[in-house]
């Protein structure tokens, strides 16, 4: 069976002056494809060095991080709705530096969210704010306001 490419005719270079376009192609292609694996090996070497990043982080830290507010994380702590970890080296600091963990956070704002979804979709009288809206602005036009 004859294969397509050994039918064509090879062209022959005009002047065989200086390395042929086999070798010129093989080399580039060869230089590329060290290239290309000496940075993904330094990348690749650079994430082994680093270190693992840890969940527990400054107050303000772990605020940058979770879109919390600095205020919420710090009165979550006194309150004692999410741990923290001692970060001074004096037994007794005159004031007392922590950290947070950031998963806590996240899960402390989730429960304080979830909870203001469930007291704001059901109201205590059983109203829908729409129906509430619409008692409240009949009774004023009752009133002739």
């Amino acid at each position: 069976m004859n294969d397509p490419i050994d039918v064509l005719p090879r062209s022959q270079p005009l002047l065989s002056v200086g390395p042929s376009l086999e070798i010129v192609l093989g080399s580039t292609l060869v230089e590329v494809m060290r290239q290309v694996l000496k940075d993904e090996l330094s990348a690749q070497l650079e994430a082994v060095r680093a270190p693992p990043p840890t969940p527990w982080m400054t107050p303000p830290a772990a605020a940058r991080a979770s879109g919390v507010p600095v205020k919420s994380i710090r009165a979550w702590v006194r309150m004692g709705r999410i741990a923290k970890r001692l970060k001074n080296r004096n037994p007794s600091p005159k004031q007392e530096k922590y950290l947070v963990n950031v998963n806590e956070v996240v899960s402390a704002a989730e429960r304080v969210a979830s909870a203001a979804t469930v007291s704001v979709s059901a109201p205590a009288d059983g109203l829908s704010f729409q129906e509430r809206a619409t008692e409240i602005l009949a009774a004023r036009a009752a009133r002739g306001r």
